[in-house]
């Protein structure tokens, strides 16, 4: 038997679902609205809110005697103009950025001076003659190959009045006759180079 002026509804499951999504909205739409609204309410209104104090009391006119015991010190004039939200982010100071440090390349190595030529021995005694070159630098080049070589070599500059300037590589010199021609010997066949033996 059904009771006058009770009517019963019954939802579907997708009514309760799109109910139960409507309600999340609106929920955080207030939430938002809160949150806004909280940003940009002063501080003072906050604590006159919380303790009961007006605004006159909070004002800097008002003396100490006026104010209720339990009330908080008063708030600067100038915290009106901002919110709780601004003031924070001036609290925090800037953070300095600063650029990387240059990193300096290190100096290029100084080039080593370049190795003097041999010197030419003393007269006297028997020498190995391993070629004659017009052009010095080839000269000193393979005069300094052989002193690598442990060959006592050196270059024999153009005497004056030479028809042909050339400059003649040779090694020694040797004492004895038969040194000098071992030594050929040897230049003749472990570096194949054709030289002779002379004074």
């Amino acid at each position: 038997m059904s009771e006058e002026g009770f009517h019963e509804i019954q939802l579907s499951g997708k009514q309760l679902v799109f109910l139960f999504m409507a309600t999340t909205v609106v929920s955080v739409v207030i939430f938002l609205l809160g949150v806004v609204v909280g940003r940009r309410v002063p501080a003072e209104t906050l604590i006159a809110d919380a303790t009961g104090t007006t605004l006159e009391a909070l004002s800097p006119g008002t003396s100490g005697a006026d104010a209720p015991p339990d009330a908080p010190p008063p708030v600067p004039q100038e915290a009106d103009q901002f919110s709780y939200h601004e003031r924070l982010q001036e609290s925090t100071p800037p953070v300095e950025v600063r650029p990387p440090s240059r990193v300096e390349a290190p100096a290029p190595a100084e080039a080593a001076p370049p190795e003097p030529p041999p010197a030419e021995p003393a007269a006297g005694g028997w020498v190995v003659q391993i070629g004659a070159y017009r052009d010095k630098t080839t000269a000193d080049r393979i005069a300094a190959t052989l002193k690598r070589q442990q060959f006592p070599s050196f270059v024999l500059a153009p005497t004056a009045g030479s028809p042909t300037a050339t400059f003649r590589v040779r090694v020694g010199p040797y004492s004895e006759r038969r040194e000098a021609d071992a030594i050929a010997e040897r230049l003749r066949r472990e570096h194949q180079y054709n030289p002779f033996v002379t004074r």
